[in-house]
């Protein structure tokens, strides 16, 4: 396993991210994959006719559509300088990412973790006529949800998922952040700011969180990931 996610986002999430040791996830079908959580059904019968196995079909279905719609995820990422995900999560790079343990992050929450499997063929789900229980449904849904289009494979995507309830809220456990990185483009006016957030969540909470940068390397078209010193402005980066 992993040791530690990224999470992408916008720079306005982070106080309220920090004071409330909070993340927000989104329902599958708010996606904007128009393919996300799209599948294949194979019903699998010796006894039922052509009308019976549509009708069997339909209502299996059915059943795995309204479970789709009760997951509620939280997309992360293995690497923290993917350019394309700091241009589509991070307001093209003027946003930040956050870094987790992988282990504690969600350590107080009933939550599933896993790799995305990207795939240029659709999930398949093979339904067993003799085998009602819903319970063999239920299994089924983590390919679903844990299936992408190979298109998207750019992600090394990690997705946390749970059944929703009153609100789409995870709660992080406050010693599994371990940095915050601004992105190639972070206004510089709001530096002093973030440095004042992390220093107040590092004193309260009895953590080290750092502070990051990402960087366009000399030679490449890559992006590094520095930290910054803690001094006021101006920022310097270390040269480890």
């Amino acid at each position: 396993m992993f040791p530690q996610i990224f999470k992408y986002c916008k720079y306005e999430y982070l106080q309220e991210t920090l004071n409330n040791l909070t993340l927000k996830s989104s329902r599958l079908d708010s996606f904007n994959d128009p393919l996300e959580s799209v599948y294949q059904i194979k019903i699998h019968s010796n006894k039922l006719n052509g009308k019976e196995l549509i009708a069997m079909h339909n209502k299996k279905k059915n059943y795995i559509d309204d479970k789709l719609k009760e997951i509620c995820v939280i997309c992360f990422s293995e690497v923290n300088n993917e350019p394309l995900m700091w241009s589509h999560y991070a307001n093209e790079h003027k946003g930040i990412c956050l870094e987790f343990d992988v282990e504690t992050i969600f350590d107080r929450e009933d939550v599933s973790c896993a790799s995305i499997v990207y795939s240029s063929a659709l999930p398949l789900l093979d339904v067993f006529v003799n085998n009602t229980k819903n319970i063999h449904l239920d299994k089924l849904l983590h390919s679903v949800i844990n299936t992408k289009s190979i298109h998207w494979s750019y992600e090394k995507e990690i997705r946390m998922y749970k059944k929703h309830h009153s609100n789409d809220i995870f709660y992080f456990n406050e010693k599994s952040l371990k940095s915050v990185i601004l992105g190639l483009r972070f206004d510089d006016k709001e530096r002093t700011i973030v440095q004042e957030l992390v220093a107040t969540y590092n004193k309260k909470h009895k953590t080290n969180v750092k502070i990051e940068h990402a960087l366009q390397a000399t030679n490449s078209y890559q992006l590094m990931i520095r930290e910054c010193n803690v001094s006021p402005q101006p920022y310097f980066f270390s040269t480890k």
